[in-house]
């Protein structure tokens, strides 16, 4: 199934991508707050879901939260361990 640009592609629905919708990059939601890194998507996702970000469409900002969430929980259990 061929990814649409205004679907986010890990829960397929809306993204809210400004640019998709014909605005301006600088007024998307995804410029409200810190961005996520490569290195911080790769942390929590699996090789298959991964796979599936492919450039086409942006991650929705309910699925960004999930994904920092995650990481804010991993990097909490790391610090008690030490």
């Amino acid at each position: 199934m061929k990814q649409q640009p205004e679907n986010c592609p890990l829960c397929q629905r809306l993204n809210g991508c400004a640019v998709t919708s014909g605005g301006d990059i600088k007024d998307c939601w995804c410029n409200r707050g810190p961005h996520l890194t490569k290195a911080g998507l790769t942390a929590v996702l699996s090789e298959d879901v991964l796979a599936t970000l492919d450039g086409k469409a942006c991650i929705c900002e309910s699925c960004l939260d999930s994904i920092k969430a995650e990481l804010a929980l991993k990097h909490a259990l790391y610090r008690q361990v030490d």
